[in-house]
């Protein structure tokens, strides 16, 4: 299965440590045979982000989430089943998250 970057998957723990979902951020084009790179979301009103760009705020199923761009991972592939959903419209946000991690900017 491919999985789509921005696409969002329920949690495969039910939520475990208060994530209920994870969402893909490897491009399309970065296949790679085993693993896929995720960041959790975690409902908004549970952080307080000190600087919020480096913990965006998206909203998807109708609620406040933050994606949790420090706790970036790469996961086995076939943790994620079938997407519920994407963030593709945060993704400018989404994006600036991830330059400010790496780059500092």
């Amino acid at each position: 299965m491919v999985s789509r970057q921005f696409d969002v998957y329920r949690h495969p723990d039910d939520g475990r440590g208060g994530y209920p979902y994870l969402v893909c951020l490897q491009s399309d084009v970065a296949e790679t045979a085993g693993t896929v790179v995720i960041a959790p979301l975690v409902p908004a009103e549970r952080v307080a982000a000190l600087r919020p760009q480096a913990f965006p705020e998206v909203l998807f199923e109708g609620s406040a989430y933050r994606v949790m761009i420090p706790q970036l991972a790469a996961v086995p592939r076939k943790l994620l089943k079938i997407p519920v959903g994407s963030i593709h419209g945060e993704r400018d946000k989404l994006l600036a998250a991830i330059d400010l991690l790496f780059t500092g900017i």
